[in-house]
This record gives C-alpha cells, sequence and structure tokens, in this order.
C-alpha cells in the first residue's frame, strides 16, 4: 500500500480506489488488504470515512521518522530476538561514536566530561 501510494503520488486528500478494485490491483484477498489499511490508518497515513471511502491524510518526506523507524517497529513486533539485534548494532555503533569523540575532545571538553564521571 505505501509503495502504491508513492508510486501514483497519490497526495493528501486524495481518494484512494474502491476496496475490490485495489485488492485486484495489488493482487491481494481483500480480507488482507483491510489489514492493511486498517494499520495505515492507525499509523496516521490513511484515514477512512464510513460510506465515503479511503483517503490519503499525508505524506511524510523520505527521511523521516516513519520511513524509518515504523519498518524496525514491524521487524521487532513480528520477531522478537530481532530487537537484540538492533540492541548489538546500536552497542558497535554508539561504543564507537562515543571513542571517536573522546579523542576529539578538547582539553576544556575533556574536563566537562570528566565532571559528568
Amino acid at each position: 500500500m505505501r509503495a502504491l501510494i508513492e508510486e501514483q503520488n497519490l497526495e493528501a486528500g486524495m481518494k484512494l480506489p474502491a476496496e475490490r478494485q485495489l485488492a485486484i490491483q495489488l493482487g491481494v484477498s481483500r480480507n488482507s488488504l483491510r489489514e492493511a489499511l486498517a494499520k495505515l490508518v492507525s499509523e496516521g497515513v490513511l484515514v477512512s470515512r464510513r460510506g465515503g471511502g479511503t483517503f490519503v491524510r499525508w505524506q511524510h518526506e523520505t527521511w523521516s521518522e516513519q520511513n524509518i523507524v515504523q519498518p524496525l517497529k514491524t521487524l521487532m513486533a513480528n520477531d522478537p530476538d530481532y530487537s537484540f539485534d538492533i540492541l548489538e548494532a546500536r552497542h558497535a555503533i554508539e561504543a564507537s561514536t562515543a571513542w571517536h569523540a573522546a579523542m576529539r575532545a578538547t582539553g576544556r571538553r575533556q574536563r566537562e566530561n570528566q565532571n559528568l564521571l
């Protein structure tokens, strides 16, 4: 659904095709489509009006939190062990970043950091 919104350049306020037509277009069952639509409604991407159809609520920037964080949330929800993979990656990146920051710190910044310990 996200890809369809982007590919067709659907903008805020634009109405999606009818459910039956959309299911055929995407090659999915109507139940699967309803689940996907409900998820996008809950995320604020779409708005559904009873008897009026489903509309694009807003589009986010390519580098928005929605595009970066939401896929990770989905992965973690679908695979609980994935959160450990994320934790390991964060540990590697953050420890390295802290080391580089400490190595580049000026005398004043080193004293400030020492006071924090």
